[in-house]
């Protein structure tokens, strides 16, 4: 993890939500109740950097109680800007920073921006799998639906920017190097990324062929893959190797 002390709380944060969890709802026969995606989930499997933001997919029961457990006993305000895309909460912590919680939950169908195709949030709990990150036991959607969020996220980021629609295009131009960088991670055959799941890949990328763009984009952006801490040439080798494997 990055030595970031705003980065070291945010995760001290989802250590408590997740034993917050498994404390007082515990286990679903139907399937995790809360699964972790962005950037924590990216750090799950490839621990390059981190994240600053906590994006979370629950059922509304769930979250509506989750929300008041952040506001009363730790301190979160409810929040609604247009940095979150669904409904949050934000923790201010003095001297470091503000952390953001993202909720969503597995009813929602998510619009590719300028596209008129979805992605239907409950195939994170169907494709759900479960991690250990230092003595936390957490749900995350398997690496290939986890791209597949990750690629869509770059997508609508970059539509935002190039349609002139962001509200603020210097940190959405952030944040798409750092899905750029996390698509890197994702995919990094060092990393783990040789154990993805090619025919899931496949089929997402003959079904959603405009997201092809973005995969290359994650191998000639160089912000990206300084980011994820590779050359630019090895960064086209990461997508190379797992285009020529899946179209």
């Amino acid at each position: 993890m990055v030595d970031d002390p705003l980065i070291q709380a945010s995760f001290e944060e989802l250590t408590h939500i997740l034993r917050w969890v498994d404390d007082r709802v515990g286990p679903d026969v139907s399937g995790p109740n809360i699964v972790l995606i962005g950037g924590w989930a990216v750090y799950a499997y490839n621990p390059y950097f981190g994240s600053l933001d906590i994006d979370l997919v629950t059922s509304s029961r769930i979250r509506g109680s989750l929300m008041q457990h952040l506001r009363d006993e730790r301190g979160y305000r409810k929040v609604a800007d247009d940095q979150l895309a669904f409904r949050g909460v934000l923790l201010h912590i003095p001297a470091v920073g503000d952390i953001k919680i993202d909720f969503a939950t597995f009813e929602f169908k998510d619009l590719f921006e300028g596209v008129d195709r979805s992605l239907h949030y409950l195939v994170f709990k169907e494709r759900a799998r479960w991690e250990t990150v230092g003595d936390v036991r957490l749900a995350l959607p398997d690496r290939g639906v986890l791209l597949l969020s990750k690629l869509k996220a770059a997508w609508d980021r970059r539509r935002r920017l190039e349609d002139g629609r962001s509200t603020d295009p210097s940190w959405e131009e952030g944040k798409l190097v750092k899905d750029l960088a996390d698509i890197l991670a994702l995919i990094d055959p060092e990393r783990g990324g040789d154990e993805i799941d090619l025919v899931f890949i496949r089929r997402s990328l003959l079904d959603l062929g405009f997201l092809v763009d973005i995969l290359e984009m994650a191998g000639s952006d160089e912000a990206g893959a300084e980011r994820y801490g590779v050359d630019l040439e090895r960064a086209g080798e990461i997508v190379g190797q797992l285009m020529e494997l899946t179209l």
